[in-house]
This record gives structure tokens, sequence and C-alpha cells, in this order.
């Protein structure tokens, strides 16, 4: 009785011991897949992962390197084209609907161009959840890539704030 008692003991040990040398191979290579298709993008791993935790639905990406500690990714979520500013730890800083420059009124333009003298509109975005209020982000460059702004406006057009990234 003892020795079966024992046997079974050791069939469950092993029964476990199988069971999670299968899990842990699993998730090592969920981990390689996960390293290898950052590697093919050529963006920090960091970054790659915060994204694609972020938006596992996201379609057509491209990335951009803003600064060392920025990335850009451009992408499509069902029929509305985003963009997501990331820092290299996976942190998302910006996201929205992707907008085009030209969207911007003259009073913005005169604004940023004023405000911000050599530097140039990479990104406009707005919250495509939010039809009542509009409000605009608009992503800057100064002449050397030196420095990224973030800088708000009221869905009215007015400035809000800005923020250096």
């Amino acid at each position: 009785m003892k020795c079966n008692s024992f046997i079974s003991r050791l069939k469950i040990l092993f029964s476990l011991l199988a069971l999670a040398t299968i899990s842990f191979n699993c998730q090592d290579k969920a981990g390689a897949d996960l390293i290898n298709e950052a590697a093919r993008s050529g963006v920090s791993l960091g970054a790659y992962s915060g994204f694609k935790t972020a938006f596992p639905s996201a379609q057509s990406v491209t990335w951009n390197r803003l600064q060392d500690r920025i990335w850009e990714a451009r992408f499509t979520e069902g029929a509305t084209a985003k963009v997501a500013l990331l820092q290299t730890s996976g942190l998302v800083v910006e996201q929205g609907a992707l907008l085009s420059p030209d969207s911007l009124s003259a009073t913005t333009r005169t604004h940023l161009s004023e405000t911000f003298p050599g530097s140039s509109i990479h990104t406009v975005l707005t919250d495509a959840n939010d039809e009542a209020n509009k409000s605009l982000r608009v992503i800057l460059l100064d002449a050397t890539n030196a420095r990224i702004w973030r800088v708000l406006f009221n869905s009215d057009g007015t400035f809000h704030s800005t923020t250096e990234l």
C-alpha cells in the first residue's frame, strides 16, 4: 500500500514538473517572439512592448524615432488612422486620431510660428472618442530635433497649454 501511494505521488510530481516545463517554454517563446519583432522593426524593446500592450489590435504600424527617448507609432485601428508617442520604457505619453497639418486654422498656425520660431509641425492629433470636445494636440520639433513639444488647443482653436516631452 505504501509503495502504491509513493508511486501516485511520484506521478503527480512528474506531471506537475512536465506542466511547469511546458508553460515555461511557451512563455520563453512568446518573449523571444516579442524581442524578434522589435528587432525587425528597429524599435526599442520597451517601446515596442508598451505599444503592443496598449494597442493589441493595431494594424499597418510604421515607426519613427523622434529622439533617443521618444518613439512615434502611426497605425490604424479599424478605419481610423492613429498615432501614439511612447518613451523607450514603453510608457504612452500621447495618443489619438491622426489629422493632417492642413486641418490647423490660420490662428493656430500663427500662434505656433510666433511662439516656436524655427520649429516644424510633426504631428496633429485629436481624441477620436470625444466628439463633443475635439481639442487638437500638435507635436512640434525644433530645427535640430533636440526638443519636442506637445501644444494643446481648445476645440475653438484657442491656445490651452504647452508641455515639453
